[in-house]
């Protein structure tokens, strides 16, 4: 509930409630989609296809994911979503950035490492963190730098922690691979920016979130506080306290 100001309802007396978790597996299922689709240069060979370059394939082809490396950073509900999919469905080492590990259960199939080290090893990074003023341009020039030139950067958390400037830049000059991105710092995006000219890089419209049945889940969840609240009685997921 980042884009809501939750002081000034709480000043008004407003009680606001949010749907925690209705999202998650959406969110998690559409990263690995964009992940394999990154891997197997799906929106590419299907490019080349529809031109008639059936030829295409003998000279760019995918890569197994198998035994490669993903770095998540931001390992909260969605974030282990991810690595265990990625670790338990596709057999890929994973690796996290926790910024405070202490106290967090942690899986065994996930290992923690600096944000550094995340960088440098990773085949994809995958970002997972919660919006706001401290997570914009979490990942910029300095960062994009450190990576593998291999290497693909998924943003499916919020706009702004990715600057898409220097993401653009990065994947331009080749020093990462490509990646894919569900959100953008302005939204809706301008289509003329220097992102939508990218050929590696998978553009989709904050859509990750967005299925039938997570819809159904977060619609059930907030009508439930509605009348909670209506009734007299405390919210489930209330996001200010009175």
């Amino acid at each position: 509930y980042d884009n809501l100001d939750v002081k000034a309802a709480k000043e008004r007396g407003i009680i606001t409630t949010y749907s925690p978790d209705t999202t998650a597996l959406s969110v998690a299922e559409m990263t690995i989609t964009l992940l394999l689709m990154l891997a197997k240069k799906v929106k590419r060979m299907e490019t080349e296809l529809r031109k008639d370059n059936f030829s295409y394939k003998f000279s760019h082809k995918g890569m197994d994911v198998s035994g490669k490396t993903l770095g998540i950073i931001g390992l909260g509900k969605i974030g282990k979503m991810v690595a265990k999919k990625a670790a338990i469905g596709l057999d890929m080492k994973v690796i996290s950035y926790i910024p405070r590990p202490e106290g967090k259960e942690i899986p065994e199939y996930i290992k923690a490492v600096p944000l550094e080290q995340l960088l440098k090893e990773s085949d994809f990074i995958s970002l997972h963190v919660p919006g706001g003023a401290k997570n914009q341009n979490l990942i910029g020039k300095k960062e994009l730098e450190q990576m593998k030139e291999s290497a693909f950067l998924l943003n499916l958390s919020r706009g702004g922690v990715v600057n898409e400037s220097e993401f653009a830049e990065a994947v331009r000059k080749k020093q990462i691979a490509g990646g894919a991105l569900d959100v953008f710092a302005k939204e809706p995006p301008e289509i003329t920016d220097d992102i939508f000219k990218l050929e590696n890089v998978i553009l989709t419209p904050h859509t990750a979130a967005t299925t039938e049945q997570s819809v159904i889940r977060c619609c059930e969840t907030v009508a439930n506080d509605i009348c909670a609240v209506v009734d007299g009685k405390d919210a489930k997921f209330a996001a200010n306290k009175f």
